[in-house]
């Protein structure tokens, strides 16, 4: 039982990481487009990455872990699996949606 709760710990951490790295690489390049503000496709002088990206992209994750674990704490549900399922289809839904908002309000890639 430890094992296998060891085994989708590492796997909740990996997928978290891939996640919020695909996040802010889309992030970033949406900001050195100017789809999104500007702010977001700098790079940090030292380290070379787009730490705006991923520290917002972190929050926003904190923000709905923090919803969905009181939620499954609180047992506000009948079916507790279901927090952990709505928790992951909400950072893939919001990530889709912000991909897709410059399109819709009229921007245009250069």
């Amino acid at each position: 039982m430890l094992v296998q709760a060891g085994t989708v710990f590492l796997a909740l951490i990996g997928t978290t990481l891939a996640c919020i790295n695909t996040g802010a690489r889309v992030t970033y390049a949406m900001g050195r487009d100017e789809e999104v503000p500007s702010h977001f496709g700098l790079l940090h002088g030292r380290t070379l990455s787009p730490h705006r990206a991923i520290w917002t992209l972190v929050v926003i994750s904190m923000v709905i872990g923090i919803i969905t674990t009181v939620a499954y704490l609180g047992g506000t549900t009948r079916r507790r699996w279901t927090n952990t399922t709505f928790g992951t289809a909400s950072v893939f839904f919001t990530t889709g949606v912000l991909c897709q908002l410059p399109q819709h309000a009229g921007f245009q890639s250069p």
